[in-house]
């Protein structure tokens, strides 16, 4: 029975990726714009990152009992970064595609981000190290 369940599981998951491929088509030949590309979510996750960011501000200064106003105010720019993804995906498409689009695209690359960026700071404090290890290179055959 759990072998079922996967293969369910992942039916169910191949279908809705399915789905949003055809979806991202769709508004690509309708509006010659999509949803699902690099750039998208790049800018996502600086606003997922600028919001964690904000929100760890703002506990750690409620508990310290300190000012808690700068962590608010990152809240708010991550906010307004989301709020301008969703105003342009309305701008390139209309509303019932743009209001769709965004939630879908909001939901899985804030997810995606979530996940992606404490992956991506581990590696960048690893290379930096690593770097610092690293011998000189020297040029033999000039």
């Amino acid at each position: 029975m759990l072998v079922l369940k996967i293969i369910g599981g992942l039916l169910i998951l191949a279908l809705v990726l399915f789905s949003l491929l055809i979806f991202d088509e769709h508004c690509d030949e309708k509006f010659e714009h999509r949803f699902f590309k690099f750039s998208s979510f790049v800018i996502l996750a600086v606003s997922v990152g600028v919001i964690q960011i904000g929100k760890m501000w703002y506990e750690s200064s409620l508990e310290s009992g300190s000012d808690t106003l700068n962590g608010l105010v990152l809240m708010i720019v991550g906010g307004l970064i989301l709020l301008g993804v969703v105003l342009y995906n309305l701008k390139e498409t209309n509303f019932v595609y743009g209001l769709f689009g965004s939630t879908i695209q909001i939901s899985i690359f804030g997810t995606l981000a979530l996940i992606s960026l404490p992956i991506f700071a581990v590696f960048s404090v690893l290379s930096i190290i690593g770097s610092f290890a690293a011998k000189p290179v020297y040029i033999v055959n000039k």
